[in-house]
């Protein structure tokens, strides 16, 4: 097979730009990269980036190609982002060749999914003789996917080259996993590690991310992390809502990957705690909580009585049901038992992030529901007002004090005109959206309302 590879743009044209990277140069060494991986698994290439568009297409039929590859970067308005792969056709062997290229970058890298895109009017596509595709990898312009453009430039490249194999009928987990990417400790993935959680349903690239969590090929320091940890107990902690801060400090002190995707945002917000679950489960890392939590393990907890609505607290397992974790009442790092302050019950269960064996917790809570509440922080779209505000933990937190139950509480809160008001749009920060911003998306852009509200869904202006 014969695959012929044009990184879009060139030397006197740098594409689109953003936060320093220019598209050309992104195409480039992308496509390098991917001509290096399927040479490895056999397939002959040739790979051109020039600025004499008209040939390209030209060159590729006379070469005798059998798929042709262009790879490039969008950019739209710093709002939106995700992935999307163009073809001349759907209903062609080119949109099949785009449908497993678009399944794996979305699966590799955590992209939103955009979809296939029918484009007959592009030159490159209408001009080619073979299936052909146009890859727009992420928006350069929008800040977590330019994050990932000038860092996961390899995966991109590999997520591709998967896909081209897979359409080939090539065994790609066979042929280039065990190169396609070393494990965090330097070492080569072992094969007979990725078959068997193949067989175990992982996609690869769950696989690949369970594995980098295991001793075998973490170079993650549980050991120093915990030492750490126990220094701090007692010490000033990150105030209200910083148990994420708190956890993405302990695995960076343990030098695990898991702490680097908190804090550079490739993988979406992880200082979320609903996205740290769904994040664990789409990637092979979850364990329910009867399995219980290793040494390292991030737990999650429900603390504001609406379980329905996903966890909203998280600490750090010690591995022997105790915890370390960030106390917001009492603005301080503590260690106690999950159990005693949480409950059993209101475990959701774990993240693989820690090493060794865990141990499943049991046993009831014995604090006040005030404790608990107050101990946690507000850190998900939970107890929701009559509008759809999430209630702010310091306006519970006051009533408390003046003798209310937390339950009271909310009820007396709900009839202020703060929660009370007319319906809002709320985004996943639990804020409602700036009328402005959707004004002009709508009326600037183009937008119907429903697709404005999706794209300002997925800024960091209301994810954080």
């Amino acid at each position: 097979m014969k695959v012929f590879i044009n990184p879009g743009h060139g030397t006197n044209d740098p594409g689109a730009c953003g936060f320093g990277l220019k598209e050309a140069k992104v195409a480039a060494k992308i496509g390098a990269i991917l001509e290096r991986k399927l040479n490895a698994a056999g397939i002959e290439t040739k790979n051109l980036q020039t600025d004499e568009f008209g040939s390209i297409p030209v060159i590729a039929n006379e070469w005798g190609a059998d798929l042709f590859v262009s790879i490039h970067c969008n950019a739209a308005n710093a709002v939106a982002r995700g992935t999307e792969v163009l073809v001349y056709r759907f209903n062609s062997q080119g949109a099949t060749l785009g449908e497993k290229v678009q399944e794996s970058i979305v699966a590799r890298l955590g992209t939103v999914d955009r979809g296939l895109k029918e484009r007959p009017g592009l030159y490159v596509l209408r001009t080619t003789d073979m299936p052909s595709i146009l890859i727009e990898t992420a928006f350069i312009d929008e800040a977590r996917d330019n994050a990932l453009l000038a860092s996961r430039q390899e995966d991109f490249a590999d997520a591709i080259s998967v896909g081209i194999l897979a359409y080939a009928g090539i065994n790609a987990l066979s042929d280039i996993a065990s190169t396609r990417k070393i494990a965090p400790n330097g070492e080569p993935y072992d094969q007979n590690d990725i078959d068997y959680l193949l067989g175990e349903g992982y996609t690869l690239a769950n696989a690949l991310s369970f594995l980098d969590t295991t001793d075998k090929y973490s170079n993650s320091d549980m050991k120093a992390a915990a030492e750490y940890a126990e220094s701090r107990v007692g010490s000033t902690g990150y105030g209200n809502n910083g148990c994420t801060e708190w956890v993405r400090r302990f695995l960076l002190k343990a030098n695990h990957p898991f702490g680097q995707l908190m804090t550079d945002g490739s993988q979406g917000n992880l200082m979320w705690v609903p996205n740290i679950m769904s994040y664990a489960k789409e990637h092979g890392l979850w364990k329910e909580a009867e399995e219980g939590g290793a040494l390292g393990d991030i737990c999650l907890l429900e603390t504001n009585y609406c379980k329905a609505d996903g966890p909203d607290h998280v600490v750090v397992a010690c591995g022997d049901g105790n915890y370390w974790g960030n106390s917001s009442s009492r603005n301080k790092i503590v260690k106690s038992s999950i159990a005693g302050d949480y409950g059993a019950d209101n475990v959701y269960g774990y993240v693989a992030t820690g090493s060794g064996a865990g141990k499943a917790v049991s046993g009831k809570c014995s604090r006040t529901a005030a404790e608990i509440v107050g101990d946690a922080g507000s850190t998900s779209c939970v107890n929701l007002a009559p509008n759809g505000m999430v209630y702010e933990e310091n306006d519970i937190q006051y009533l408390v004090g003046e003798g209310y139950t937390v339950d009271d509480a909310i009820i007396e809160l709900s009839k202020s005109p703060k929660y009370n008001s007319a319906p809002a749009r709320i985004a996943p920060n639990g804020k409602p959206y700036e009328q402005n911003d959707i004004d002009y998306l709508v009326k600037k852009c183009g937008y119907t309302l429903d697709a404005a509200i999706s794209e300002l869904s997925m800024a960091d202006k209301y994810i954080k």
